[in-house]
């Protein structure tokens, strides 16, 4: 283990963003993830009813949902009354149920296996997210003046195998306060172990599910129909046939409910999350992921890549050697191999591949692969932990390498880590002991924000629709997304915006 990083910091309770102090070098409370792991599906003790999310799980048998047709989402939401946002009942399934229809799944249906629903939810403590009263159990009553309600988004991500659907709501116009999380629901496809999940799959996945976790979600939040202002859906960047189906999903209740339909960065989304829960102001932001690794910082309202993966992102890296070595996938690949590294203790020989605040990981997964081989061959040199534990080490050295240069190439002293891989605790502990060698300091989520999720969609497109962006139903089929300025940022003041920086995502 390396000395720089030291050992592992203690675990407290579980909340919702993590930092760590720049004098003392110790963090902040850290979240429940073995309670989350045991039991992926609870409801929260708490009044505020933050709902929260944890990871997929696939088990036994059970039948399919309806896909998404216009006919299925009418039957379990009711249709807008023109002009008005309010819904009507219509004949079919009633709201609070499922199956595949009237006369249920078929022969064949209830074959398929189907992954678990994923929706949790935290007894956390008050955090920036909570509400300071349990919502109706019903529905909520609509001021008389609509200029002084406050703003609610619903928002969809399904760029990869998790579909997220959440609920946010922003502050009335004028006034100042902290958005609070109305319901985030989230259902993970979870494929074999040895293997991955394959677009096809995961977007089978989503249509199969669309319907149960947008109508938990608007359950969970205790909203109606009129109440909600714009739906918010992923754009891009993702996978081509998941995005597909989530936003057909988001078209259809946009179109039902005669909503406005905002189309939202994922990387955005991610970052935007992280700053609203942890209070980071102007951080160098690492975005890790299984699709994306990428040193960001925000200047001339854009978000500005300074360094990123030459090749394969680390999350991939992570989840392909999980495959070499049979680690399941449940609850993520990611997560048991950080739970296998816990129990290594021998530091092998890996590649270190990093070119300026670039890196490279695939070499790295070759001799990673080629390792494993020979510990089949000759068991008693090292074992599965070892193996994770010296890529863990290695890639997330090089991470911290990056994100250091990052930091004093613009002069900022915060660091924000978002993304799957940035729930991981190594990681943060890592990233730490830099941040408090250069007086600085390290914010991060938890897995309910880390992960792919709704309510970082619904947060980021209420921004963009508070500032009058609109996706209009002709462009919303298309993948590419750019924002042509990020309007809802202040200007900041740590002087990006006069370094050179040719790459941009918005």
């Amino acid at each position: 283990m390396s000395p720089r990083f030291g050992p592992p910091l203690p675990r407290g309770p579980s909340v919702a963003g993590i930092a760590w102090d720049a004098a003392t070098g110790e963090s902040g409370k850290r979240s429940s993830r073995e309670a989350i792991r045991r039991q992926r599906m609870f409801e929260s003790s708490s009044p505020s009813k933050v709902v929260c999310c944890g990871s997929g799980h696939i088990v036994g048998l059970r039948p399919c949902l309806p896909q998404i047709t216009t006919q299925t989402i009418k039957s379990l939401f009711g249709t807008p009354r023109p002009g008005t946002g309010q819904t009507r009942k219509v004949t079919g399934e009633a709201p609070g149920t499922s199956g595949s229809g009237p006369e249920g799944p078929t022969q064949e249906e209830s074959r398929k296996p189907k992954p678990r629903e994923d929706k949790a939810s935290s007894a956390a403590p008050e955090t920036p997210f909570s509400s300071s009263a349990s919502p109706p159990a019903t529905t909520m009553a609509i001021p008389s003046n609509p200029a002084k309600r406050r703003r609610i988004a619903l928002g969809c991500e399904g760029s990869a195998n998790k579909l997220g659907i959440g609920i946010i709501a922003h502050p009335p116009e004028g006034e100042v306060g902290d958005p609070v999380v109305l319901s985030n629901v989230r259902d993970t496809f979870v494929s074999p172990p040895g293997t991955g999940f394959l677009p096809k799959d995961t977007a089978a996945h989503h249509r199969s599910f669309f319907v149960r976790v947008a109508q938990q979600a608007i359950r969970d939040a205790g909203v109606t129909v009129a109440e909600v202002d714009c739906i918010c859906y992923t754009k891009g960047p993702g996978m081509g046939a998941p995005l597909t189906s989530t936003a057909i999903g988001a078209r259809t209740l946009a179109l039902l409910w005669d909503k406005p339909l905002v189309g939202v960065n994922h990387c955005v989304g991610h970052i935007e999350m992280g700053r609203a829960i942890t209070g980071a102001d102007n951080p160098v932001v690492l975005y890790v992921s299984g699709g994306n690794t990428q040193v960001i910082a925000y200047a001339e309202q854009r978000y500005r890549i300074f360094g990123e993966t030459l090749d394969i992102a680390v999350g991939n890296c992570l989840d392909r050697f999980a495959r070499t070595l049979k680690i399941s996938n449940d609850p993520a690949p990611g997560y048991n191999i950080e739970q296998l590294a816990k129990q290594g203790s021998v530091l092998l020989d890996l590649p270190y591949a990093v070119k300026g605040m670039d890196c490279s990981f695939s070499g790295i997964l070759t001799r990673a692969d080629e390792l494993a081989a020979q510990m089949v061959a000759k068991p008693d040199l090292f074992t599965p932990a070892d193996l994770c534990f010296t890529l863990q080490e290695t890639v997330f050295a090089m991470l911290v390498e990056i994100t250091e240069r990052a930091m004093a190439h613009v002069g900022s002293t915060q660091v924000l880590i978002v993304g799957g891989v940035g729930s991981n605790e190594r990681l943060q502990q890592m990233m730490g002991a830099m941040a408090k060698d250069r007086g600085g300091s390290v914010y991060a989520t938890d897995e309910r924000f880390c992960i792919d999720n709704g309510i970082m969609i619904a947060h980021a497109g209420l921004l963009a629709y508070e500032t009058g962006f609109r996706t209009p139903l002709e462009e919303s089929t298309s993948f590419y997304f750019q924002w042509s300025e990020l309007n809802w940022h202040v200007a900041l003041s740590i002087g990006v915006s006069q370094v050179h920086h040719p790459k941009s995502l918005s």
